[in-house]
């Protein structure tokens, strides 16, 4: 037997090969019906399970969380990926699970938490699945079962917890804040900003800046949006907040950006101080 790629490795393949899977053979109700069935999932749970799959979008996220009989599932289904030899079909099946099971997981401690966090202040599902997976590594989740599977076409992964998560800690505010907007800049946001996908970055952004997040790149990279958005007064606005907020934690690299900013918003005296400053700053090793 060879012996089982990477993980990385894997999902990479994953990737590169999906375009290249066949259709499933059956539809993600039927599968999914029939991969509860081999789990002898309790009826009243996989009837609600299975409405919820039925109010899927044809191209969503095909992740669902149900309540039922006294306790939360949380489900998670996507094509199994194909290929001709068995042994990379298998490994990428392995994989997929994986990813299937930590997005189950995710979906249920979202779930579980949303009322004590509220649906608005953190309204982007990633990076709060991120934040509350952080949170609760820490701490394990005593009685979270998991089980994942190939039926029909596809993998699907089931998590579910009795008593309705009664016992588990719930997750504060200042418990997932730092994670969330760090998850939220570094996983969504700059990857747009990358992509020069400003007008799609910014809203992230606003949203980061709503929760007084205090970090001199995303300042930036959002004063950047805003530039190449066709607003340059608020991006001279933010950069000004940035300098009198954060000005004794930036560095040289940081100042030379900042004053390239200013001058393309058209803020000549404000870019000069920028170059100033860091020039000094340079000079001081820092």
């Amino acid at each position: 037997m060879k012996n089982p790629a990477p993980l990385a490795l894997v999902l990479s393949l994953s990737l590169i090969l999906a375009s290249a899977r066949p259709a499933p053979a059956a539809s993600l109700a039927d599968a999914g019906r029939g991969f509860l069935a081999e789990l002898e999932t309790p009826e009243t749970a996989r009837i609600a399970i299975l409405e919820k799959i039925a109010a899927l979008p044809e191209d969503g996220r095909r992740v669902v969380t149900a309540e039922a009989g006294g306790a939360v599932y949380g489900f998670s289904a996507e094509p199994a990926p194909f290929d001709r030899d068995d042994d990379v079909r298998l490994q990428l099946e392995v994989a997929a699970q994986r990813v299937n099971e930590m997005r189950a997981r995710r979906a249920l401690l979202i779930y579980l938490n949303r009322k004590d966090l509220g649906k608005e202040r953190y309204r982007y599902r990633e990076a709060l699945g991120d934040a509350l997976s952080s949170y609760y590594g820490a701490r394990g989740v005593a009685g979270i079962q998991t089980a994942a599977g190939v039926a029909d076409g596809w993998v699907a992964a089931l998590v579910w917890l009795a008593g309705a998560g009664a016992d588990i800690p719930r997750a504060a505010p200042p418990d997932i804040e730092e994670n969330y907007c760090a998850s939220l800049y570094e996983n969504e946001a700059r990857v747009l900003f990358g992509a020069g996908r400003y007008a799609e970055a910014l809203p992230m952004f606003k949203h980061l800046h709503d929760h007084k997040w205090a970090n001199i790149g995303a300042y930036l990279d959002a004063s950047e949006c805003f530039l190449r958005n066709g607003e340059p007064g608020e991006c001279r606005k933010l950069l000004a907040e940035l300098t009198a907020t954060l000005g004794e934690d930036m560095t040289t690299d940081d100042f030379v950006r900042t004053g390239r900013l200013f001058r393309e918003a058209g803020d000549r005296a404000s870019a000069l101080a920028a170059f100033e400053t860091a020039r000094t700053l340079f000079h001081e090793g820092k």
